[in-house]
């Protein structure tokens, strides 16, 4: 071989090895970014789980918090009706109340009537002993 076949080949070579160079450069470059990437989407999963694994708890508190109300509407319905039914004893013993005042009233008009009757009684019998008087 010949001198410039070897300069040729050494600048060949020289070129090669400056492509591979630069082709492992940019090789690197994007390896880099690659693990970037995959740095960054780590990072953007463990949000993704920390959210849904508060929004577990959250839902959690909420089953919690529904219990606690159903059973407070329970205690509210149990309330509510055993007030209805006091309501309506009370209403029962009014009206007992109520028909218990219009018998004594009727039985205080008796007693009037009965007064009166015997008061025009005592007038008569009055007058029947003034007849034996004189």
């Amino acid at each position: 071989m010949s001198t410039k076949e070897i300069d040729e080949v050494v600048n060949e070579l020289q070129t090669n090895t400056h492509n591979a160079v630069k082709t492992m450069e940019r090789v690197t470059a994007i390896s880099k970014e690659q693990t970037n990437s995959v740095i960054s989407s780590r990072d953007k999963y463990q949000q993704i789980e920390e959210a849904m694994t508060e929004t577990v708890e959250i839902v959690n508190q909420l089953n919690v918090a529904g219990k606690e109300m159903e059973g407070m509407k329970n205690e509210i319905l149990t309330t509510m009706e055993n007030l209805s039914a006091i309501a309506e004893e009370n209403s029962a013993a009014t009206q007992e109340a109520t028909a218990s005042i219009e018998e004594q009233a009727a039985s205080a008009e008796e007693i009037a009537g009965a007064s009166e009757g015997l008061s025009a009684l005592a007038e008569n019998l009055q007058k029947i002993i003034t007849r034996f008087k004189i």
